[in-house]
């Protein structure tokens, strides 16, 4: 696990490397899935655990503006822009990196990295700097 903190309303770059037996990963044939979800614990968690509950998604599909760039060899860049946090009120979340893979006759995912991301208050809040 690791952890991870931001600032709400700033924007985050988060620069992942990925490794299988210790070689950075070839990531051409996968999707990266990020995704920050408010904590939940147990049977009778308060907040579901289901992606419609995440407050952040991002994913690497080229289709899409999808926020994680891969580039290089087993490397990903992903993109928290300012307006992800703006409405994420301050505290601990829970986040997992995933790569998944299709093919005719599996699925595979995998879990890469998880942790708690930590959203602290901005101190600055001016829509545009003063000139």
């Amino acid at each position: 696990m690791s952890n991870i903190t931001a600032t709400i309303g700033d924007t985050s770059v988060l620069d992942v490397k990925i490794y299988k037996d210790e070689e950075l990963l070839d990531l051409s044939d996968y999707l990266v899935l990020f995704t920050v979800k408010k904590p939940f614990t147990g049977f009778t968690a308060t907040h579901d655990n289901s992606d419609l509950e995440a407050v952040i998604t991002k994913n690497s599909d080229p289709d899409s503006i999808g926020g994680i760039q891969k580039y290089g060899l087993g490397n990903v860049k992903i993109i928290i822009g300012s307006g992800d946090t703006r409405s994420i009120v301050d505290g601990d979340y829970y986040y997992d990196i995933q790569i998944s893979q299709s093919t005719s006759t599996q699925d595979v995912v995998i879990t890469v990295i998880s942790g708690t991301i930590t959203f602290e208050k901005q101190i600055t809040s001016r829509l545009q700097a003063l000139s």
